[in-house]
């Protein structure tokens, strides 16, 4: 079992949830991770840009089920979140959704996720201008990766192989 975005409670709650897990199944592996932010993709240029390239006052928006960790991200990497939207879990946009987005930002930067970038329409490049962004992320894991390692070569022997 693999838990995410570790860094951003306790370790006090952490090991809450653990023990909460062993009382169900006190064999299972428990794994941490933590979505470590890489760098911002610019999809109106097509280029990827630093995260210190991205500063100041922005707008986000995703269709997450717990969408205030992507928030909490973007705070943690210094940007002011002055306009957010929030979506159901996996929504789809529309054209309207992304045009209230680019007439109501006010000219902030505008970031987002992979996940949610993949759900736009596809005339989004009639709509959209100026800095908007997609953060990209790597799962990483806190210890244990010999452990994953062993699990993911066991259920996806063709992703093990490709690793090499």
């Amino acid at each position: 079992m693999v838990l995410t975005h570790c860094n951003q409670v306790s370790e006090r709650e952490l090991e809450n949830v653990k023990d909460k897990i062993r009382e169900y199944n006190d064999l299972v592996e428990i794994l941490e991770s933590e979505h470590k932010p890489e760098y911002y993709f610019d999809i109106c240029k097509g280029e990827k840009v630093g995260l210190k390239d991205v500063q100041g006052e922005v707008a986000c928006f995703s269709a997450l089920g717990h969408p205030e960790t992507f928030e909490e991200t973007l705070k943690g990497l210094g940007l002011t979140l002055k306009q957010i939207w929030r979506f159901p879990d996996h929504e789809n946009y529309t054209e309207d959704n992304l045009r209230t987005f680019e007439q109501t930002r006010g000219g902030l930067p505008l970031i987002t996720t992979f996940k949610d970038f993949v759900k736009f329409p596809d005339n989004w490049r009639d709509i959209l201008t100026g800095n908007v962004y997609v953060l990209s992320v790597n799962l990483k894991i806190r210890g244990g990766e010999e452990e994953f390692n062993k699990f993911t070569n066991v259920l996806y022997p063709k992703f093990s192989q490709m690793k090499r």
